[in-house]
């Protein structure tokens, strides 16, 4: 890790700072690979109410459903690993370490009736700890926002992090990005 190379943070639907699964979550976790299909069912029903919130005409949401789900599948990792990291954040507290971030911090959420993923309160724990982080939501979303609004959450992280760039010592800004000003 180097983080002298880190201008600024951003947490994203981001559990929270001290982050206990719930009972479910723990029994997928003791077999990862036994429990992976009933995992992917529960992730979808916890995801249900944030798609048919973004995409109220079904075919949409269906279309999403699959969309995210090949980024899913395709993406490096297993169900092994994922539970491995699961299990060694758990116990772990990084209230003390929040403390000592002074960076600019952005957290994004979604709306709090749409993320079954992350409960909202536990992401802006992160904000109520870390100095003069700032909040923004995405609205019509939960957890997947950066999936089901990628032109708004790109348009937040970029303006954020041109917002910072300028000041910092060593920092080359690239005009032109979408969603930045030019």
């Amino acid at each position: 890790m180097r983080p002298e190379r880190v201008r600024a943070l951003v947490l994203v639907s981001t559990p929270g700072p001290v982050w206990t699964p719930p009972p479910q979550t723990r029994r997928y976790m003791r077999h990862p690979r036994l429990m992976f299909p009933f995992f992917c069912v529960g992730a979808y029903r916890r995801m249900s109410r944030e798609l048919a919130g973004t995409f109220p005409v079904r075919r949409q949401r269906i279309g999403a459903a699959v969309r995210y789900g090949r980024l899913v599948l395709g993406a490096p990792g297993s169900p092994s690993r994922m539970s491995r990291r699961a299990s060694q954040a758990i116990g772990s507290s990084f209230t003390q370490d929040c403390a000592r971030i002074a960076l600019p911090t952005l957290v994004v959420t979604g709306d709090p009736d749409l993320d079954g993923v992350v409960p909202v309160a536990t992401s802006l724990e992160y904000a109520r700890l870390i100095r003069g982080a700032q909040v923004a939501r995405l609205a019509g979303t939960g957890h997947l926002g950066v999936v089901t609004r990628p032109e708004r959450f790109a348009d937040l992280v970029v303006g954020f992090a041109l917002g910072h760039a300028e000041s910092q010592p060593n920092v080359r800004i690239v005009r032109g990005l979408r969603g930045a000003s030019s």
